[in-house]
């Protein structure tokens, strides 16, 4: 009888073990344009280093507007974030998974450049939708992220996937060093960087992945980011034409010019300070930087041609009319959202990477590679932001399934007790001296809903 209850315990506990090799997360991304929530799973059977592995085809879905539209009724937001807890229930987690697999909203600079009353009311009506949701929530897991922490989890996704993140040693300046990120949103810019010890920060981000601690020189500039940076342009300059937009576009009803020369001349007043420390980095530049080199044909191009091609090409294209433009590139008035906007990206783009009046970049640029994603997986900071949560320490035993560090703590206690059990049947044949364990009648596993913290 004893025996027979001995491996009870060890097939639960085995159950434990393989149970929680395969996982889900769920990352909404309440960016300024619109909510993406992403579906990102992982494995934690097939770990890399102590981190986990992410299944390369991740699904993401995105509505629009983003959540602070919501500001002035800020029940719709909710309503936006049901939408993309519909889909990820109905698309991405498979029903059996859903009281296990925990949802973070994490919204950005849209959020954090309104009235933060009307944000708190917005994340309010979030919080009300995510926790009547079959997945796992907290209260916490819905909040305004800093552009640091942005750039942190950005960082943290580019370097996972060049497989930097605990493969090397930092302090070893012979081993290949991790890449910096930038990143261009629509209301903010982020510049993240790994710390070099022998020199002085004024911005330092610090945080821990497993059992190591990095040191990140990390910048967010609020107000600098595609959407927005547009309109601290015509704040910035007195303009009764505007050079960055093509002849027969008006943006803001100010009519365009298309004189590129001029627009960059003008773009040095609106671009962020100079970065101590930039020039000894490599660099990848995503989102924006990414989208408009798409577009100009130059995402493939080598590092020192990628401002002086860009600069071409961005030139001809501004001095074209708006309506031959249209044509061009097949767009309708109703269709052509984006189109209008790539002079002006074009020219903030060179002005931020160029020599002079940029971050501080050296010329000619080899350092900044312009990339989208790495072995086919999009470089974004909600895998950065899915990594960092499931490798966050975890508190009790019954809450460790989800995490990466469970692994090592459950093998033990599965091997300790196996081993135990295979002593204790060894005497027992042996008829030895009393040798006992009071186990109680069952043993019983929850399902925790805080299962990550």
């Amino acid at each position: 009888k004893g025996s027979s209850k001995m491996f009870r315990v060890l097939i639960l506990l085995e159950f434990v073990v393989v149970a929680s090799s395969r996982n889900f997360i769920l990352i909404i991304d309440g960016g300024s344009s619109g909510s993406r929530i992403h579906c990102l799973p992982y494995d934690n059977a097939s770990r890399r280093n102590g981190l986990p592995e992410f299944d390369h085809k991740t699904l993401n879905y995105k509505v629009k507007p983003g959540l602070s539209s919501y500001a002035e009724d800020p029940g719709k937001a909710g309503e936006s974030i049901s939408s993309l807890l519909d889909w990820a229930k109905k698309e991405s987690v498979p029903p059996a998974e859903w009281s296990s697999t925990p949802v973070y909203l994490k919204a950005t600079a849209g959020l954090r450049s309104i009235d933060q009353v009307k944000a708190s009311k917005v994340l309010e009506s979030c919080r009300e939708v995510m926790a009547k949701s079959p997945f796992v929530f907290e209260q916490s897991w819905a909040r305004i992220i800093s552009g640091v922490d942005e750039g942190k989890y950005a960082w943290i996704a580019a370097n996972y996937l060049l497989k930097f993140i605990h493969s090397i040693d930092i302090h070893d300046k012979v081993s290949n060093f991790p890449v910096g990120i930038m990143e261009m949103g629509g209301g903010s810019l982020q510049v993240s960087f790994l710390a070099n010890s022998s020199k002085k920060y004024d911005e330092i981000e610090s945080f821990q992945l497993g059992d190591q601690i990095y040191d990140l020189v990390a910048y967010s500039f609020l107000g600098y980011g595609l959407e927005d940076v547009q309109m601290k342009f015509i704040k910035s300059n007195t303009l009764q034409t505007h050079p960055c937009y093509p002849s027969g576009y008006a943006f803001k009803d100010i009519p365009g010019k298309g004189d590129f020369n001029l627009c960059l001349e003008k773009m040095k007043s609106v671009v962020p300070t100079e970065i101590a420390g930039i020039q000894n980095v490599s660099f990848i530049a995503i989102e924006n930087f990414y989208y408009t080199s798409l577009f100009f044909g130059i995402d493939e191009l080598k590092p020192e041609l990628v401002l002086p091609t860009l600069r071409d090409k961005a030139s001809e294209f501004c001095s074209s009319k708006w309506s031959d433009l249209q044509q061009r590139y097949n767009q309708t008035n109703g269709a052509g959202e984006e189109l209008h906007k790539y002079c002006f990206s074009a020219a903030y783009i060179i002005t931020l990477l160029g020599s002079s009046n940029g971050l501080g970049f050296a010329d000619p640029l080899t350092n900044v590679k312009i990339l989208r994603d790495i072995d086919g997986v999009s470089i974004d900071w909600a895998l950065g932001s899915a990594i960092y949560e499931v490798m966050k320490p975890k508190l009790g035993l019954l809450n460790l399934p989800l995490s990466i560090s469970s692994i090592p703590a459950i093998s033990a206690l599965f091997l300790f007790v196996s081993l135990t059990a295979l002593l204790y049947l060894k005497r027992r044949r042996r008829n030895c001296c009393s040798f006992r364990f009071s186990f109680p009648e069952f043993v019983r596993l929850r399902s925790e809903k805080n299962c990550i913290q």
